[in-house]
């Protein structure tokens, strides 16, 4: 080959490097942009995430406490109902009649007959039947 044949090869080789190059550059710098963009959107994802995070747990904060404060008023209630059980035992075993017609229902209960409720709460005929038969109606 002469020289100017080599020199020609030498430049169309050169020029082919110097378009190689360009276009790996503008290639891999479209790459770097996708790669930002995709990036950025993964970090705007991730914070977005994050603040549903924060939301939740401030949300799941507030169910606690209200969780708390509801447990605290059931055993107020509870408390309360409690009281007022004690309070109505007290004023039944304060009256003396109440006492008579508890003590009778207890018998009734066990299975005592009219005649066995008439003698051990001093009730007439009348009202010892009157107790049976409501007993038996609700058992």
């Amino acid at each position: 080959m002469d020289v100017p044949a080599l020199s020609l090869l030498a430049v169309a080789t050169g020029l082919l490097a110097v378009i190689a190059v360009i276009w790996m550059y503008f290639f891999f710098n479209r790459q770097f942009k996708q790669l930002d963009d995709t990036v950025r959107y993964q970090k705007e994802h991730i914070d977005t995430l994050q603040l549903e995070i924060n939301d939740l747990e401030n949300q799941n904060g507030e169910m606690q406490t209200r969780s708390m404060v509801q447990g605290k008023h059931m055993r107020e209630l509870a408390d309360q109902c409690t009281q007022l059980e004690n309070q109505l035992r007290e004023v039944k075993s304060q009256d003396p009649s109440m006492r008579l017609y508890t003590r009778a229902a207890e018998l009734v209960k066990a299975g005592a007959d009219v005649e066995e409720v008439m003698q051990a709460c001093d009730l007439p005929r009348a009202e010892a039947e009157l107790l049976i038969s409501m007993h038996r109606q609700r058992g």
